[in-house]
């Protein structure tokens, strides 16, 4: 084939997953401190969804891509929860500053069984992969921490270019820096907004995975029978 393949693919719930994801971390500062309380997911989950950068896209943040001043614009955000699950507004400045370290940890991050083995599998096909992320400053040291680095050609992350995806540049950006060839191009992760209705209108062919949606076609349910998909359809 001439030209190079690239895959993009998400990372946090595609390639790698942190049980409890942001909740669970604040979850677990709270009961670290309060030891007969019993905070759950399910008491900080509905005071940060929809909060994040991520979750308003249009609005690029250039201004926050030195790391401390990124986890500072998050830091209300964490305060205002845990003053809302009962703590004061001291205890609560401390316990926002236990997050980021907690967070960023990666004795807290997981792969997923499949993810190297498909990775591999590409890999010897021909395909470059490169994570295209909405996430924290220190994605590259988590992905290095997991083993990945090897694997991976290049990181876009949402911390470091301020554009959260599903904003067109997050994915022009990339493929303007790699000079991509959008006929052996591929995106791939788990959320159907940002993952394939984004990329898919901007020319760029997706596939879901980890999920299924009735809006698009092509779903798979691992990355083993993505990469038997993406053999059968790249030959």
């Amino acid at each position: 084939m001439a030209g190079q393949k690239y895959i993009f693919w998400d990372f946090d719930g595609t390639l790698a997953y942190r049980p409890g994801k942001w909740s669970g971390a604040l979850a677990d500062i709270a009961n670290e401190y309060k030891h007969d309380a019993n905070f759950t997911y399910d008491d900080f989950h509905p005071l940060i969804k929809k909060k994040f950068f991520w979750d308003k896209a249009q609005c690029e943040h250039h201004h926050l891509s030195d790391p401390d001043n990124w986890w500072s614009a998050l830091s209300p955000l964490f305060v205002k929860a845990f003053i809302e699950v009962g703590f004061s507004e001291h205890e609560a400045q401390n316990l926002a500053g236990q997050v980021r370290s907690r967070y960023v940890d990666p004795t807290h991050w997981r792969l997923f069984e499949d993810t190297v083995e498909a990775l591999d599998i590409l890999s010897n096909l021909g395909w470059k992969h490169v994570i295209l992320s909405n996430h924290v400053p220190e994605l590259s040291m988590i992905v290095k921490k997991l083993g990945l680095t090897p694997h991976i050609h290049a990181i876009f992350n949402s911390a470091e270019t301020g554009i959260e995806k599903p904003n067109p540049k997050a994915y022009q950006n990339a493929v303007v820096c790699l000079a991509a060839n959008p006929d052996w191009l591929l995106m791939v992760g788990d959320n159907v907004e940002t993952d394939v209705l984004a990329p898919e209108s901007l020319g760029i062919r997706s596939i879901l995975v980890r999920n299924h949606d009735p809006r698009v076609p092509r779903c798979c349910s691992t990355l083993l029978t993505l990469s038997e998909l993406i053999k059968k359809e790249y030959k």
